[in-house]
């Protein structure tokens, strides 16, 4: 008997997690139809119907090794979603990989992954290579707005000076999680204490600004981090934070500033970068950070696959 000749452009696609972001993006596989979607992973949901969580009619498994095969694709990619830290992706990321599935990541570590263990970068661009796919970091924040963007607005510059570039998020009307984050509610000593222990503040931003310094042919020193509460006056309970991350690099400089607060006036993306010729860009609203996530990794599956194996940062995409 013939074998099948599988579809040269579609591909099986697995998400690891179920939150908000992992439910959408399987909504949005299935409606879209270029790709097929075998299944989700999460050990923690195995034994509910995935129907009723993201009205999708396709089994949970508890790990990557109980999927089967897919059929009619060419291409096979596992979509994680479940964490921010480099440490507790990898193990995941590295299982998929040994069983020759590419990778799409919204770890935020994963970024820049050198930053947070540059021996678990290596491992990472060895386990691609030695089995033949792609693993690759893509998301909005990072991953987009401060510094994919970033990078494709330079393109239109010559000799770039610096960079300013600041996000503000209204975070009244965003996911919950991105609220806890945030520390909105907390006392500024509760703040303090969260930052210490990882509950509070964002992950991502020091590798925004190394993806912009390495994509503009600049030395990465003198990375410099600041994260601070943002009170409400009347309260005096935090409302929400600020990070800034910059880099001094000879005469050169770079500051990316974020905002999450609750009630943050104006909320925008804003970008200016100075060179022959500047460039102001303000976008009044700011990019939409769950929608765009979730659009980000869908529109990636056809990049990935194209790809030679290896590890990508997100200003691939």
């Amino acid at each position: 008997m013939t074998a099948p000749i599988r579809n040269s452009s579609r591909a099986g696609v697995v998400v690891a997690g179920l939150g908000t972001i992992g439910q959408s993006i399987i909504r949005e596989i299935v409606a879209d139809r270029e790709h097929e979607f075998v299944g989700a992973v999460d050990p923690a949901l195995s034994d509910r119907k995935l129907s009723r969580l993201c009205g999708v009619e396709r089994p949970i498994f508890s790990s990557l090794a109980d999927v089967e095969e897919p059929n009619d694709v060419r291409w096979r990619v596992f979509i994680q979603t479940t964490v921010s830290q480099l440490s507790k992706a990898l193990p995941q990321i590295l299982d998929a990989a040994a069983r020759g599935w590419n990778v799409l990541s919204v770890c935020e570590e994963l970024a820049f992954p050198g930053l947070a263990d540059p021996r678990a970068a290596r491992r990472l661009q060895e386990a691609a290579e030695k089995n033949g796919i792609a693993i690759a970091a893509v998301g909005v924040n990072p991953g987009f707005v401060l510094d994919h963007f970033i990078l494709t607005l330079t393109k239109a510059i010559r000799r770039v000076s610096s960079v300013e570039a600041i996000r503000v998020v209204d975070v009244a009307h965003r996911r919950p999680q991105l609220q806890k984050k945030a520390g909105v509610g907390l006392t500024a000593n509760a703040f303090k204490e969260g930052l210490r222990t990882g509950r509070v503040g964002h992950i991502g931003l020091k590798e925004s600004a190394a993806v912009v310094v390495r994509g503009l042919g600049w030395r990465l020193e003198k990375l410099q981090e600041t994260v601070r509460p943002v009170l409400d006056p009347e309260s005096g309970r935090v409302a929400g934070v600020r990070h800034v991350a910059s880099v001094t690099n000879g005469p050169r400089r770079l500051r990316l500033t974020l905002e999450l607060v609750k009630g943050a006036p104006n909320p925008r993306d804003e970008i200016t970068i100075e060179g022959e010729p500047p460039i102001r860009i303000e976008i009044p609203g700011g990019v939409a950070g769950e929608p765009a996530t979730i659009a980000r990794v869908v529109n990636s599956i056809p990049r990935l696959v194209e790809l030679r194996p290896g590890l990508y940062l997100p200003d691939r995409f």
